[in-house]
């Protein structure tokens, strides 16, 4: 029977990646501190200024608005002013209904939730009402897996920072990173609302939106509309005018979303403005695999790996395992190429459907092979297949993380084919690699090359030095290289 490893992955991913996915639908996105309603505002009571406010979600029509300082009796009048809208969220101080929520609202006739839930930046995330970092009040994040019309997910984080610690905020973020990174559907776009109380400059946000290693995982969509607008205070205190001050208040997405619009919202009527703080509006276009442009207009940022999802096996059997692939793709040379052992462990990375697993379980050494990748529905049909080979002794089913390959043993041959393109933060991978290998173990590369029909854009290909220079950093030196594939480099490599 075939070992499985259910663990959470991210964007590696296997095979032929030729094929483009249909565009996602826009969304319309709003992050909206609305402001306590039982502060005692005077004229800017809540009382006083709600059927503005309900008047601003109704005009925006937002298909997920982002809430923040939102109270349950506020949530429900929301919900009874602007049909349409579902509330995902509890209140901080008993993840019921008391206390603030940072709620998200959805359109019900558009999204399905397939996983929510809230959690406490403090060391107890999951204990209610705590608190650990230097903040005096209580501070969360609600976040839920939506699954759009077309069938595709992706998660929404929306949260609200201190506004005195700044430890607390630093602290905060570093959690939210922590939970984005371990999402269940790590292929899956991800969006992020809130009130960051904090300015663009700022620590808690810069470790989110600028540079590092490794690379910040999110831009802001009105910087990427409007790079170089100076007015940009979003925090009014109710006083008319009042532009002053810097943003506080986001929509952040991931780098190569599409961003077709962005814009602070500043609407006032009869003197007064519907909250303290202007709501913040994006239209996106959220992608299935990353699109590697500069910086400009439209475009979130640049990517140095090809993202795609793989999650329907039968769709992708059609061409990973197409008869008329073993004309260029060579797999009988591959393997004899490999120079496989009775007794070796293989790890084949990127498995997808399995051309390549099934093949070396069946080649005359019979290695155990273990095929890995980042989608549950490719190992698990994977394991249909060797079911029906009986070939279950010898394959080993290994679903993959983010920055690991989960290898549940010290592989003799690790092969990469088609895949080394799709991995983020490929040095450090690699380097992690190593760990999983026994002594004199080899890596086996095959990639497209630059040029080739088929296979990733061309801005994802990479020369047969470019891969080297890679490897070199983490620890491996070429030691064979064949020129028998048409369309592929085939580069095998050895610890240093």
């Amino acid at each position: 029977m075939l070992a499985i490893r259910a663990v959470v992955a991210v964007l590696l991913a296997a095979g032929l990646a030729g094929a483009q996915p249909t565009p996602r639908d826009p969304l319309n996105v709003l992050s909206f501190n609305i402001r306590y309603g039982t502060a005692n505002d005077g004229d800017n009571h809540w009382s006083l200024r709600r059927e503005h406010l309900f008047e601003v979600l109704r005009e925006r029509d937002a298909d997920l608005v982002g809430l923040q300082e939102a109270l349950a009796v506020q949530i429900d009048e929301i919900e009874a002013a602007v049909p349409g809208y579902a509330a995902i969220g509890v209140g901080r101080d008993d993840a019921a209904r008391a206390g603030e929520f940072t709620a998200i609202l959805y359109k019900k006739s558009r999204f399905r939730v397939a996983g929510a839930g809230t959690f406490w930046f403090s060391d107890t995330p999951e204990a209610p009402a705590s608190k650990s970092w230097g903040n005096d009040i209580t501070r969360i994040c609600t976040w839920a897996r939506f699954v759009d019309r077309d069938g595709r997910g992706f998660y929404v984080f929306n949260l609200h920072l201190d506004h005195q610690s700044q430890p607390s905020r630093e602290r905060s973020v570093a959690l939210l990173r922590q939970r984005i990174d371990s999402r269940a559907f790590r292929g899956d776009p991800v969006v992020v609302t809130g009130d960051f109380n904090a300015g663009e400059r700022n620590p808690a946000l810069t470790a989110l939106t600028s540079g590092g290693d490794p690379p910040a995982p999110f831009v802001d969509t009105y910087r990427v509309r409007h790079p170089d607008e100076a007015v940009v205070g979003t925090f009014t205190g109710f006083e008319i005018g009042n532009t002053a001050g810097e943003k506080i208040d986001y929509v952040l997405v991931q780098p190569g979303t599409e961003v077709i619009g962005a814009e602070i919202i500043r609407v006032s009527r009869n003197g007064r403005y519907p909250s303290d703080h202007f709501p913040v509006a994006a239209t996106i276009r959220l992608m299935d695999q990353a699109v590697h442009q500069g910086p400009g207009r439209g475009t979130a940022a640049v990517t140095d790996h090809h993202e795609h999802r793989f999650e329907n096996p039968a769709e992708w059997a059609k061409s990973f395992d197409d008869p008329a692939r073993d004309e260029w793709q060579m797999p009988t040379r591959v393997i004899d190429a490999l120079q496989l052992t009775p007794g070796m462990k293989v790890a084949d990375i990127g498995a997808g459907t399995g051309y390549f697993t099934m093949r070396l379980a069946k080649a005359p050494a019979a290695p155990t092979v273990f095929a890995v990748d980042i989608e549950k529905a490719m190992i698990d049909h994977i394991v249909q297949r060797a079911m029906h080979d009986g070939l279950t002794k010898n394959i080993v089913g290994v679903l993959a993380g983010a920055d690991r390959t989960n290898l549940p043993e010290l592989m003799d041959l690790v092969l990469m084919v088609d895949t080394y393109h799709h991995i983020p933060n490929r040095v450090a991978y690699f380097t992690a690699l190593k760990g999983r290998l026994k002594p004199g173990a080899r890596l086996a590369i095959i990639d497209f090359r630059k040029g080739a029909p088929a296979g990733p854009p061309e801005q994802f290909r990479f020369t047969p030095d470019q891969i080297s220079a890679e490897l070199g950093q983490a620890g491996f030196g070429l030691q064979a290289s064949h020129d028998f594939l048409p369309r592929q480099m085939f580069l095998v490599y050895g610890m240093k």
